[in-house]
């Protein structure tokens, strides 16, 4: 997680992205044809981007020298600002290019058009909201992979298989009964890691090296309770199980 010191209103601050502002614009100079950009041109800002009515502002010489010396000397202060000097020079020089009759230097301005695209994909990672979203597409691939994985590789992740939503609703004396009399059944190392999986939505209680994990249901949630039964049960030789309550009991006082 990034710490709030870095933050202004949920984005990386300035003084930190600038850092990789001049890492992109360095690296599109580095590729070949990058000559292209080495050239000043002068460029000019559409009406609608127009600040204030001063030369300055809607005509800009830009080139990538020019850029990266922006982002060092203090020019911009804010990303925004390298961003629109990239898509202007860029854009700038498509339509410098487009009206040629040798399309070898648009399709080149093109392809860095879309190299640069790709690499402001980069910045989702430095704000809170763009962070969270990564976070939980790796999430939900990771899930996929361990839902979808073959029983007998399952023993060397590092973490547990998910479990499936809990079946029983509602638990009642003859369920806790249940558990306690058939917990052994929980005995390999897989087995200990998925029960620690169910245990760590409700407790703290931290994964045990000996193999050994001690468990109270009466500081349990109703829920995870729900999800242990339903565990242990999948673990218990079939003429043994115990089926769900037919009706929900009421919630016992644990």
């Amino acid at each position: 997680m990034m710490s709030q010191d870095v933050l202004k209103d949920g984005k990386l601050k300035w003084c930190y992205q600038r850092e990789l502002c001049y890492e992109i614009t360095t690296e599109l100079q580095s590729f070949p044809c990058s000559y292209i950009f080495e050239q000043e041109l002068e460029c000019k800002l559409p009406e609608s981007q127009n600040q204030k009515p001063l030369e300055s502002q809607t005509h800009r010489i830009l080139s990538f020298p020019i850029i990266s010396k922006n982002i060092i000397d203090g020019t911009y202060s804010e990303l925004k600002e390298w961003i629109l000097d990239m898509k202007l020079f860029l854009s700038s020089q498509i339509k410098k290019n487009y009206m040629k009759d040798d399309k070898t230097e648009l399709t080149i301005c093109v392809d860095y058009m879309k190299r640069f695209q790709k690499r402001m994909k980069r910045f989702d990672l430095q704000t809170t909201r763009g962070w969270y979203r990564q976070m939980y597409w790796l999430k939900l691939q990771i899930d996929s992979l361990l839902h979808n994985s073959p029983e007998e590789i399952q023993d060397y992740f590092p973490y547990p298989k998910i479990e499936e939503p809990s079946v029983t609703k509602k638990i009642g004396p003859p369920q806790i009964e249940f558990i306690l009399e058939n917990y052994g059944y929980i005995k390999t190392q897989s087995d200990i890691r998925k029960l620690y999986t169910i245990l760590s939505m409700d407790t703290d209680t931290p994964l045990p090296e000996d193999g050994i994990l001690e468990v109270d249901l009466f500081t349990m949630k109703q829920p995870t309770i729900c999800k242990i039964f339903d565990f242990v049960r999948s673990r218990v030789p079939i003429e043994k199980r115990m089926e769900p309550p037919a009706r929900p009991f009421p919630s016992p006082v644990l």
